[in-house]
């Protein structure tokens, strides 16, 4: 779930996270990413290890932040997140996923500050998709235990030379949305990684 998640900062949380990062790896894997629908694209100059220079039309998840299926939007909310961290680290945009203000918007706002800073990404490829188990449910208020089947997750520079490898490997987290009232747009409150074998009761 991303820098939100492997800096120590998804997709939100990695700040607080109890889990140590695995240690870098000298070679890159070979990585695919998929994005979800779009609405709209941003070109985006990549720099490759030649230093060559390459222009790439990056797609732009769709968010879904209304209506009454909560884990759809749990789960494009998480991958606008990852979005942000892997192609588009900008800051301003972090406040189309993330609750206004809250310590999780702030976490992610400095990490995609900093990755846009240093030219860094965190490339992360799934196994499977993410599986949601609802935890409680208020009208305004959703807290989901979600399993992340992940194949790998690259801190990567500039340059695309991996500087820190996660993967494969099955993470939980807990995962909070909600909104102001039914008529405003639900966004991340909590993304919290938890240790293996651990129950969520909450």
């Amino acid at each position: 779930m991303g820098a939100l998640l492997v800096l120590p900062a998804c997709g939100g949380g990695g700040a607080s996270s109890p889990e140590p990062r695995a240690a870098p790896r000298a070679t890159r894997p070979t990585a695919t990413t998929k994005t979800a629908g779009t609405t709209t694209t941003i070109a985006r100059t990549t720099t490759t290890i030649a230093s060559t220079r390459t222009t790439s039309v990056v797609a732009v998840p769709r968010i879904v932040d209304r209506g009454a299926n909560e884990v759809e939007v749990a789960r494009s909310l998480l991958l606008f997140g990852r979005w942000l961290e892997a192609e588009h680290p900008d800051p301003a945009l972090v406040d189309r996923a993330f609750a206004w203000e809250g310590d999780l918007a702030r976490r992610v706002g400095a990490d995609v500050t900093e990755l846009a800073r240093t030219g860094r990404r965190i490339i992360e490829v799934d196994a499977a998709p993410f599986e949601f188990e609802v935890v409680s449910r208020l009208p305004n208020v959703e807290s989901f235990r979600v399993t992340e089947h992940l194949d790998h997750r690259d801190l990567v520079d500039a340059h695309g030379r991996v500087l820190d490898h996660v993967g494969p490997a099955t993470e939980h987290y807990v995962v909070l949305i909600h909104r102001f009232s039914p008529d405003e747009p639900w966004r991340l409150g909590t993304v919290n990684r938890m240790p293996p074998n651990v129950e969520v009761a909450l």
